[in-house]
Protein backbone atom coordinates (compact mmCIF):
# COMPACT_ATOMS: atom_id res chain seq x y z
CA UNK A 1 0.00 0.00 0.00
CA UNK A 2 1.44 3.48 -0.78
CA UNK A 3 1.51 6.22 1.49
CA UNK A 4 1.23 9.24 0.34
CA UNK A 5 4.00 11.91 1.98
CA UNK A 6 4.22 15.06 2.65
CA UNK A 7 7.48 16.77 1.47
CA UNK A 8 6.92 20.61 1.48
CA UNK A 9 8.06 22.36 4.23
CA UNK A 10 5.10 25.12 4.15
CA UNK A 11 3.15 21.71 4.96
CA UNK A 12 4.69 20.82 8.23
CA UNK A 13 5.08 23.98 9.39
CA UNK A 14 1.19 24.75 8.83
CA UNK A 15 0.66 21.41 10.63
CA UNK A 16 2.67 22.17 13.79
CA UNK A 17 1.30 25.73 13.95
CA UNK A 18 -2.37 24.62 13.57
CA UNK A 19 -3.02 21.45 13.85
CA UNK A 20 -4.09 19.29 17.05
CA UNK A 21 -1.97 17.75 19.08
CA UNK A 22 -1.81 14.11 20.63
CA UNK A 23 1.56 13.36 22.62
CA UNK A 24 2.06 9.50 23.64
CA UNK A 25 5.54 8.12 25.23
CA UNK A 26 7.56 6.81 21.97
CA UNK A 27 5.45 9.23 19.53
CA UNK A 28 3.67 12.68 19.15
CA UNK A 29 1.06 12.68 16.29
CA UNK A 30 -0.20 16.17 14.37
CA UNK A 31 -3.49 16.44 12.58
CA UNK A 32 -4.50 19.19 10.61
CA UNK A 33 -8.16 18.56 8.72
CA UNK A 34 -7.17 19.84 5.07
CA UNK A 35 -10.51 20.09 2.86
CA UNK A 36 -8.75 22.46 0.25
CA UNK A 37 -6.77 19.46 -1.02
CA UNK A 38 -8.58 15.67 -1.99
CA UNK A 39 -5.89 13.41 -2.39
CA UNK A 40 -6.54 11.77 1.04
CA UNK A 41 -4.56 11.37 3.75
CA UNK A 42 -1.01 13.10 3.98
CA UNK A 43 1.14 11.75 6.10
CA UNK A 44 5.00 13.07 7.52
CA UNK A 45 7.35 11.22 9.52
CA UNK A 46 10.13 13.03 11.52
CA UNK A 47 13.40 11.14 13.63
CA UNK A 48 15.58 14.08 14.64
CA UNK A 49 18.84 13.49 14.50
CA UNK A 50 19.33 14.06 18.13
CA UNK A 51 18.18 10.97 18.93
CA UNK A 52 20.52 8.32 17.03
CA UNK A 53 22.64 7.64 14.20
CA UNK A 54 21.09 6.83 10.94
CA UNK A 55 20.57 3.28 11.30
CA UNK A 56 18.60 3.91 14.46
CA UNK A 57 16.43 6.25 13.04
CA UNK A 58 15.88 4.45 9.66
CA UNK A 59 14.69 1.57 11.93
CA UNK A 60 12.61 3.91 14.01
CA UNK A 61 10.93 5.02 10.25
CA UNK A 62 10.52 1.75 9.28
CA UNK A 63 8.71 1.03 12.41
CA UNK A 64 6.56 4.24 12.12
CA UNK A 65 5.75 3.58 8.66
CA UNK A 66 4.33 -0.54 9.10
CA UNK A 67 2.65 0.50 12.37
CA UNK A 68 1.17 3.22 10.23
CA UNK A 69 0.16 0.74 7.17
CA UNK A 70 -1.49 -1.64 10.07
CA UNK A 71 -3.60 0.45 11.48
CA UNK A 72 -4.72 1.67 7.37
CA UNK A 73 -5.43 -1.52 6.80
CA UNK A 74 -7.81 -1.87 10.05
CA UNK A 75 -9.37 1.60 9.46
CA UNK A 76 -9.77 2.43 5.46
CA UNK A 77 -11.59 5.21 6.09
CA UNK A 78 -8.85 6.94 7.73
CA UNK A 79 -6.60 6.63 4.29
CA UNK A 80 -9.78 8.68 2.86
CA UNK A 81 -10.06 11.27 5.35
CA UNK A 82 -8.58 14.51 3.58
CA UNK A 83 -5.70 16.05 6.09
CA UNK A 84 -2.04 16.50 6.78
CA UNK A 85 -0.67 14.07 9.51
CA UNK A 86 3.05 14.00 10.80
CA UNK A 87 4.16 11.52 13.03
CA UNK A 88 7.10 12.80 15.29
CA UNK A 89 9.12 10.12 16.96
CA UNK A 90 10.36 10.45 20.62
CA UNK A 91 13.27 9.00 22.76
CA UNK A 92 11.53 6.35 24.09
CA UNK A 93 10.83 4.93 20.20
CA UNK A 94 14.46 4.22 20.18
CA UNK A 95 16.53 0.98 21.35
CA UNK A 96 16.18 -2.61 20.51
CA UNK A 97 13.30 -3.38 22.64
CA UNK A 98 10.85 -1.38 21.07
CA UNK A 99 8.98 -3.49 18.49
CA UNK A 100 6.27 -3.12 15.93
CA UNK A 101 3.58 -3.72 18.01
CA UNK A 102 4.41 -1.36 20.22
CA UNK A 103 4.17 1.73 18.21
CA UNK A 104 0.89 0.35 16.61
CA UNK A 105 -0.51 0.48 19.81
CA UNK A 106 0.63 4.12 20.67
CA UNK A 107 -0.17 5.29 17.24
CA UNK A 108 -3.52 4.26 17.59
CA UNK A 109 -3.63 5.37 20.97
CA UNK A 110 -2.97 8.75 19.73
CA UNK A 111 -5.45 8.91 16.50
CA UNK A 112 -7.79 8.01 18.91
CA UNK A 113 -7.72 10.66 21.31
CA UNK A 114 -7.57 12.80 18.07
CA UNK A 115 -10.98 11.34 17.26
CA UNK A 116 -9.72 10.03 13.91
CA UNK A 117 -10.29 6.20 14.33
Amino acid sequence: MKINTIRENHLFTRTYKKGKTSVQKPLVVYFLKDSRRSTGLRVGLTVNKKLGGAVERNRVRRILREAFRTIVLAYPELQQSGGLMIIVARSAAFGSQVKTQDMTVALKRALENLGLV
